[in-house]
């Protein structure tokens, strides 16, 4: 009934009644004390919602209204009349002006809404609106700086040298200052112009410790103020924070312990050093490891830091492009020797992978059969390799020995081996393997290796002339060895690779090996930089207090002996 009042302008008395319940209605639901503090919502809905809906009332076609006119009629005392023209013509300018009206009250709730009262009034409660929290956003990478440039990209070069630069680095890396003065400025300046992340630093600590740099943090130096910061440069600031230092005299001509050879260094790191406390295992990871030390010798070039060493520079450089290569081959190496061809030998014929298959038993059921090899599979594989690379003179050895049962070992030798020739398997070896005896094998080429003296291994017990004959070459107790590898095996192999290994002879004339102990670079250099890594120079012997009677077995000591005075007592 409230909302069929509207339709209302003048009917009697009974219409008068209608109307005042209607409006009486409309001011309660105005005035409920929710309606005060909310007044965002109501004023919303009512200039909204309620505007919406008295245009939808005036918008009904002819056929809706004439249905209420007639309802309407029915509820009029008698002899009262609906006009329903009369009506229809001022309905739409009063739903106009209700719909002013109602815009009008939402814009005040609205403002109200963001206004509220800080206390209750008349019919309403104050509500006060909460302030948001402010979220603490972490920064993105690149206020972080973690997308800047490294200055280890694939393809980064160091921007022109400005004059200014240049001639402040004139002074910097002038001849008339030592090496080790130059160097020393180079590493820290160096230092801060990379974006060297922890692992890179790592490696760049470990090669200048090889080198006889000392890195560590400058002892009782203390931090840097505000004061000195704002007073000194660039090259002030870095040289006063930095962690890599040359000690004083070394490397200089007349140091009888150090030179200066940029080469040498680089074939230690990379043979021995490097192999030793860090993981080669992917192709990506040595890749970036031979990238800063290649990134730091650019850096002395460009920078034109000690010419008279260039060449050896260069020559450094290209250790770094071999050791790209050489240590991701012995990686992959490691993984495939001795070769499938020496596990068969050791199945038949003894050695570490005897008896090492495991597939036939039931607990191994889905699995691999291990670094063994099955014995039927074994036998196959050495007699197509014997069939395809054995000379004549070893075929029939071998057949002979085979018929009296007299084939054996004659020898087991722990040697060091390095690689001479790499010989691919012919044409006629590809053919055999290709027929169905050969059935899932792969074929075997030849690799010829000399004997080679490690310098990792214990030395012998020789007398002088031993030594000087063996550092001569003349003794003659070279030996050279033919092994036959899987072609899968020769492509990871290169001539110079360095091998520890066990060597097994057999009575017919062929060798294989039996255990690969360790894989070298064909650069392989110790040097006695490994040794002094955190050596520190002894300091002075502290005196030594005697006791009365020497305080031992053999009694005290004779008058002029020991180290200190030894103090008479009373």
């Amino acid at each position: 009934m409230g909302n069929q009042a509207e339709f209302f302008e003048d009917g009697g008395d009974d219409h008068d009644i209608l109307e005042q319940e209607s409006q009486d209605a409309q001011v309660g639901s105005n005035d409920h004390p929710v309606g005060h503090t909310n007044g965002h919502t109501n004023g919303d809905t009512n200039g909204d919602t309620n505007g919406d809906t008295n245009g939808m009332e005036t918008s009904l076609d002819t056929k809706e209204k004439g249905r209420g006119n007639a309802d309407l009629q029915a509820i009029l005392p008698n002899g009262a009349d609906y006009d329903g023209g009369a009506e229809d013509e001022e309905e739409g300018a009063d739903a106009g002006a209700k719909n002013t009206k109602d815009d009008e009250d939402g814009a005040d709730a609205d403002a109200q809404s963001k206004n509220p009262p800080s206390g209750g009034g008349s019919g309403g409660i104050g509500i006060g609106v909460a302030k948001k929290k402010k979220k603490n956003k972490s920064k993105s990478k690149s206020k972080r700086g973690l997308t800047a440039p490294t200055g280890f990209e694939e393809f980064y070069v160091d921007a022109p040298v400005t004059p200014a630069e240049h001639e402040e680095e004139k002074g910097l890396y002038h001849n008339s200052l030592t090496f080790a003065e130059r160097i020393q400025t180079a590493i820290q300046r160096y230092w801060t112009k990379r974006n060297l992340n922890p692992e890179r630093k790592d490696v760049f600590d470990k090669y200048m410790a090889y080198g006889g740099i000392d890195a560590g943090p400058k002892q009782f130096a203390g931090g840097l103020d505000a004061k000195t910061l704002s007073n000194s440069n660039a090259a002030e600031i870095a040289t006063r924070t930095a962690i890599h230092f040359v000690p004083i005299g070394r490397g200089e001509p007349d140091d009888p312990n150090y030179v200066v050879d940029f080469e040498d260094c680089a074939q230690g790191f990379f043979s021995s050093r490097l192999p030793s406390v860090f993981d080669l295992l992917t192709q990506q990871r040595i890749k970036s490891y031979t990238a800063i030390i290649r990134n730091f010798l650019n850096y002395i070039l460009h920078h034109d830091v000690c010419p008279e060493y260039n060449d050896q520079i260069q020559a450094a450089r290209r250790v770094c492009d071999q050791a790209d290569r050489e240590l991701w081959d012995i990686a992959q190496a490691d993984d495939l020797l001795p070769g499938d061809f020496h596990r068969a030998c050791a199945e038949i014929f003894g050695g570490t992978y005897q008896g090492l298959y495991v597939g036939d038993q039931e607990w191994a059921e889905g699995v691999s059969g291990g670094r063994g090899m099955k014995p039927e599979i074994a036998r196959q594989t050495f007699h197509i390799a014997l069939t395809a690379q054995a000379s004549e003179e070893t075929f029939k050895k071998y057949h002979s020995q085979s018929k009296d049962k007299s084939i054996c070992v004659t020898s087991v030798l722990d040697t060091n081996l390095e690689v001479t020739e790499l010989i691919p398997p012919s044409e006629d070896t590809l053919a055999l393997y290709k027929g169905p005896a050969a059935k899932d094998l792969k074929p075997v080429g030849k690799l010829r290796a000399k004997t080679w003296r490690n310098p990792f291994s214990y030395p012998d017990d020789l007398t002088e002339e031993e030594e000087a004959a063996e550092a001569s070459g003349e003794t003659g107790t070279m030996e050279h060895f033919e092994f036959w590898v899987e072609q899968d095996l020769l492509q990871h192999c290169f001539v110079g690779m360095k091998l520890e290994t066990k060597v097994h002879r057999t009575s017919f004339g062929v060798d294989y090996l039996d255990a690969i102990t360790g894989v070298w670079c064909s650069f392989l250099r110790v040097l006695p930089n490994e040794l002094v890594i955190g050596w520190r120079d002894p300091g002075p012997r502290l005196p030594m207090r005697e006791k009365p009677g020497g305080g031992g077995e053999g009694g005290g000591l004779e008058e002029g002996e020991g180290v200190g005075k030894v103090e008479e007592l009373d």
